[in-house]
């Protein structure tokens, strides 16, 4: 089986640009065109690694991003830490993302364009 190996980061244009970053992690090659040597400066910040997980909707989810768990209410962080994605609730680690049934998942965000989505839902300020 293949692994997809894929970042995004935001570009100060405000765009995502999805590929594969530089070793400095200031620049990101565009996964459109990797043999361009075209790059686009990101916010180092904001570069996440795809998690090669889905979601219900079949949309890629990346560690930053936010998501809701079937008719939970609350919001889990996608975070990439100890070599694995985990998901966390309220601040608090809630689990491996890998081990939750993804036919429940939804990607309704992510805490650099919708960091206010995380302290409505859950009451809490990073």
């Amino acid at each position: 089986m293949e692994q997809e190996i894929l970042f995004r980061g935001k570009a100060k244009s405000g765009k995502w640009i999805y590929g594969m970053p530089t070793y400095d992690f200031e620049y990101i090659f565009n996964d459109d065109n990797l043999d361009s040597p075209d790059c686009y400066e990101v916010d180092p910040k904001t570069i996440g690694l795809f998690s090669t997980i889905y979601d219900k909707n079949k949309k890629r989810i990346f560690a930053g991003d936010l998501f809701k768990l079937g008719s939970e209410k609350d919001l889990f962080e996608v975070r990439f830490e100890h070599g694995c994605f985990l998901a966390y609730l309220k601040g608090e680690q809630f689990g491996i993302l890998g081990e939750l049934h993804t036919c429940f998942i939804e990607v309704v965000g992510n805490i650099y364009d919708n960091p206010e989505l995380l302290e409505v839902a859950n009451n809490y300020v990073r």
